[in-house]
């Protein structure tokens, strides 16, 4: 029985990621080697929490509130830089990027925070409530970054109202503190399902948030500036190519001019 409610776990928290992956045709469009790399930068950025958690000062005292501020904050921080600048190279991309990108971080994050729980925890056990919710909430972290992802895309690339943007901070902030956010709502709920509808609730409306900003902010930015900068780079990489040409053409009618015999002259 222990087996069977292991792979029920493992089956709950990994089937919408694999109907996703299905679903959306990155299957067809190789987009396997993106969510590769989405993850291995995933790996990376818990490092470098890692790392940063260890110039914490030992004598600090492991309150809820130095938790937050020393551990939760600068962590939530670096992850969204990370995520920003994943989203700024891709923000000139389709929105199937974004998918890919997002599907490969919140993969990721389920074999590092589900899966090792999930393991470790049923053996021996025939059935626990405990990890058939922490199996659902793998579920539910897939919608918060793919809502951490897209709302950040949107805000970087189209334009809207300031109300949007007022609305797309506040997703990309409670995305981002998502792991604080539900330990203080096991700690305040004690009853499993209520915890788990009040989590449901709350990623619900952060996908709904995410698709009214996706409908509102429809139009892409004139003058953005990593359209600006995708120009200069273009402009410059074609200057540097007519230039080159053009000292390939005179060097080969050199060339041509020193194999008939004649004599050039010297410049002075």
């Amino acid at each position: 029985m222990g087996l069977f409610h292991l792979a029920n776990c493992l089956l709950l928290a990994t089937g919408p990621y694999f109907l996703v992956y299905k679903v959306s045709g990155m299957r067809e469009n190789d987009a396997f080697w993106k969510c590769c790399k989405m993850i291995v930068l995933y790996g990376i950025t818990q490092l470098t929490r890692f790392f940063l958690a260890t110039l914490v000062p030992h004598h600090l005292e492991l309150t809820v509130q130095n938790n937050f501020l020393f551990f939760d904050v600068p962590g939530a921080l670096i992850e969204l830089v990370v995520v920003y600048f994943s989203v700024r190279r891709a923000s000139s991309r389709s929105e199937f990027s974004i998918l890919a990108s997002s599907i490969g971080w919140a993969t990721a994050s389920l074999l590092s925070t589900k899966y090792i729980p999930i393991w470790f925890g049923t053996k021996g056990l025939e059935f626990d409530w405990r990890y058939i919710c922490l199996s659902y909430q793998a579920n539910l972290e897939m919608v918060i970054i793919f809502s951490l992802f897209y709302s950040l895309w949107i805000i970087v690339r189209r334009q809207g109202p300031v109300a949007c943007y007022c609305v797309g901070f506040l997703i990309i902030c409670a995305a981002s503190l998502r792991h604080s956010i539900f330990g203080a709502l096991e700690h305040r709920w004690s009853s499993l399902l209520e915890e788990m509808l009040v989590k449901t609730l709350l990623v619900c409306a952060l996908g709904l948030g995410t698709l009214a900003l996706r409908t509102v902010m429809h139009a892409d930015k004139a003058s953005s500036k990593m359209s600006v900068d995708a120009s200069f780079w273009r402009d410059t990489g074609e200057a540097i190519r007519s230039t080159w040409r053009r000292y390939c053409s005179h060097a080969d009618s050199f060339r041509g001019i020193r194999a008939n015999g004649h004599h050039v002259p010297k410049r002075r």
